[in-house]
């Protein structure tokens, strides 16, 4: 149902003033590895980092009390479900997945919608 799957190391996590009583909060993430949603990635990237060449995009969302597995720290790796939001920021869609070959494998395969065995 994501728009955009991609995986990324959280930089910097920051309070959403908008929605901060609620304790839900954005971050940027720096892109490592998009998985659908090159386009949208592209369109909303805000800084290329100078030295690894990686895509930086601000995530909101963080926190929803809607959404399991949501919350991260700085220096994060993760598998990253996400949605261009209201606001033209990306929103997190769905739980966060810890890396590993199972995960990144049934991600590319849900994303090509082919079977996973």
């Amino acid at each position: 149902m994501a728009n955009v799957v991609v995986t990324g190391t959280v930089k910097k996590v920051m309070l959403d003033d908008r929605d901060s009583n609620r304790g839900m909060y954005k971050s940027e993430i720096e892109i490592k590895r998009v998985l659908k949603g090159e386009n949208v990635v592209n369109q909303l990237a805000n800084f290329i980092d100078p030295v690894r060449q990686h895509k930086m995009v601000m995530v909101d969302g963080f926190g929803d009390p809607h959404i399991c597995e949501n919350e991260v720290h700085v220096a994060d790796t993760k598998i990253f479900l996400l949605n261009k939001g209201y606001n033209g920021e990306l929103r997190l869609n769905s739980s966060i997945l810890p890396i590993t070959v199972v995960n990144l494998n049934y991600a590319e395969a849900v994303v090509k919608d082919v079977s996973v065995a």
